[in-house]
């Protein structure tokens, strides 16, 4: 065979290799990058953010904080793309597309709000917002639906679980609180931030100092969230981290580590459709979609994360709060943050599980962010 000859089917063969070959560089390549390690001055995870939902993270540096004694862990997991299982977020739209729903008449009682929630136009979830709550406000009970909301005299429905029977008071003090009540409520995120950072002093709890005794001996008011997706959701985790015979304690640490174990810094796109108007954050359709957001895809920022856990030991009867404010990066100074406070005997104490997600090295969770007073954390935390 001529050298000539010898060379082209040489060549032809090169090329027919390459061509061959090109699908599995491609492929190799994509997976090649999807495996390269996180920065560590960008540990975070995205997937799919609409510049909407994009303003409603704490996204930045703020969530990537670490104690300065303890070396940060980062997870560099590839992020996936997830989405609300369709089940879910068609239980939630069908609920709030249906108008029907029976009352049960009662004698008129006065009650007020445990938190700041919101008076609806239907008695169905993540329907029409009428008006928003600050926590303690009165308002007068008419009816109880089969949606378990109330209908209130003042116009519109609450979630029942969001009320509680009002203490009788003297004439001259039911007027000064009206009065109060009336100036503080509002649609704003700030007022609704600050119905939460000023909890009305409780009654005082005996307990032993420990974190056991403290959680404990914790009076409780379970309630649901008023979503029956989200309100699913906490009861399938509960089925299979709690056992019969925990405690108050040995439960809200099974949700604490359920959270760090299974959910990962960053943020994903979550729709909003069957949780009505998201605003005000801290609010209970807030709660809601930032919970199931995190249940659902394991992946948050701090706001989601700590909107879990307050859903999650809400419905174990703990007081939860959801706080919006500051707290110390590693580098310096303060940056924004979400954490959560439960109150307990007219006493705030400090969950913050993204932060503990972060701090947790080898796996092994610290707990220097679990049940604490702020004396316990000082310089770690400024509230908005």
């Amino acid at each position: 065979m001529k050298k000539e000859q010898i060379y082209q089917k040489a060549v032809l063969f090169g090329l027919a290799l390459a061509i061959s070959a090109a699908p599995f560089v491609v492929v190799g390549s994509a997976l090649a990058a999807s495996f390269e390690p996180v920065e560590s001055s960008a540990p975070a995870i995205t997937v799919g953010v609409s510049s909407e939902l994009a303003s409603l993270d704490r996204f930045s540096g703020a969530d990537v904080l670490h104690d300065e004694s303890v070396p940060a862990t980062f997870h560099t997991e590839a992020a996936k793309e997830t989405s609300s299982p369709q089940g879910e977020t068609s239980s939630a739209v069908s609920s709030a597309a249906s108008s029907s729903w029976t009352e049960q008449a009662m004698q008129a009682k006065i009650m007020r709000t445990i938190l700041p929630c919101f008076s609806r136009e239907k008695a169905q979830e993540g329907t029409k917002v009428i008006e928003t709550l600050a926590e303690g406000q009165t308002v007068t009970a008419m009816a109880k639906t089969s949606t378990n909301y109330i209908k209130i005299k003042e116009g519109g429905y609450i979630y029942a679980d969001f009320l509680e029977d009002a203490p009788k008071a003297s004439a001259s003090s039911k007027a000064a609180s009206s009065s109060k009540q009336s100036s503080g409520s509002s649609s704003s995120k700030g007022s609704s931030a600050a119905s939460q950072g000023n909890k009305a002093p409780s009654k005082p709890v005996v307990h032993d100092g420990t974190v056991q005794g403290i959680l404990n001996a914790a009076p409780l008011h379970p309630r649901k969230t008023g979503f029956s997706s989200l309100d699913n959701k906490i009861r399938k985790i509960f089925d299979k981290i709690f056992t019969p015979d925990m405690d108050t304690y040995s439960k809200v640490k099974a949700c604490y580590d359920y959270l760090i174990n299974n959910t990962t810094y960053g943020r994903v796109n979550y729709p909003t459709t069957g949780f009505g108007s998201i605003s005000p954050e801290g609010g209970d359709n807030y709660i809601a979609w930032a919970a199931s957001s995190c249940l659902d895809n394991g992946v948050a920022t701090c706001n989601r994360y700590s909107a879990a856990f307050i859903a999650m030991v809400r419905t174990i009867g703990l007081d939860a709060r959801y706080v919006d404010g500051k707290t110390s990066a590693a580098a310096g100074g303060f940056i924004g943050h979400v954490w959560v406070e439960v109150y307990i005997g007219g006493t705030a104490y400090v969950f913050d599980p993204q932060v503990e997600d972060n701090i947790t090295g080898s796996g092994t969770i610290r707990y220097q962010r679990f049940c604490k007073t702020y004396s316990q954390v000082p310089n770690k935390y400024i509230k908005s």
